[in-house]
């Protein structure tokens, strides 16, 4: 496993009330990038969240996204479990996790676009969009609930209506949204 310098976003996170808009989304993009990269050559993340994007400090000052832990990362074409679980345990962190693997659908890239929405989101508002001490009220909220547009969770970070809407669409229930 590579060793890399830096610190992960949960940290950041938890080491700032309010992360800057611009470098959060440049962030993001990066991290867009290289989930780009693992879609093109066939293989889906599954679990993309805070503590799997991890801020690398270069050499030349220039800091940057690398996408982490692929531990529950598939190749489109094999033949994946349907559903939440295999062998008893749960397939992705609930909190990030797509509502089609919550009702059963068979994973493609488009969870990764959930996954990657729920944690601009929380980046942004310094929450979750669905959030519970328990893990099935939280299953249940990704599938039935809306989540507040960011704007309104954090009306103070500034977030712009443009960043807002790539939110609220990359949270969308039905996949083909």
């Amino acid at each position: 496993m590579e060793l890399l310098d830096g610190v992960d976003l949960d940290r950041m996170l938890g080491d700032h009330e309010v992360l800057a808009v611009d470098e959060v989304v440049g962030w993001m993009i990066e991290a867009c990038r290289g989930v780009a990269d693992i879609h093109a050559k066939g293989v889906i993340h599954r679990d993309l969240k805070p503590s799997n994007c991890f801020r690398v400090r270069h050499t030349t000052g220039d800091d940057f996204i690398k996408v982490c832990d692929f531990g529950l990362a598939r190749i489109v074409d094999e033949d994946l479990p349907d559903g939440l679980l295999a062998g008893g345990v749960l397939l992705a962190t609930p909190e990030y996790m797509a509502p089609e693997l919550i009702r059963g659908g068979k994973p493609d890239p488009r969870v990764d676009i959930y996954g990657v929405g729920v944690l601009l989101y929380e980046l942004l508002t310094g929450t979750c969009p669905f959030k519970s001490g328990k893990q099935t009220t939280v299953l249940a909220m990704q599938l039935l609930d809306t989540a507040i547009p960011p704007r309104r969770v954090a009306p103070d970070a500034n977030i712009p209506s443009s960043v807002e809407r790539v939110i609220m669409r990359a949270l969308s229930k039905q996949p083909e949204d």
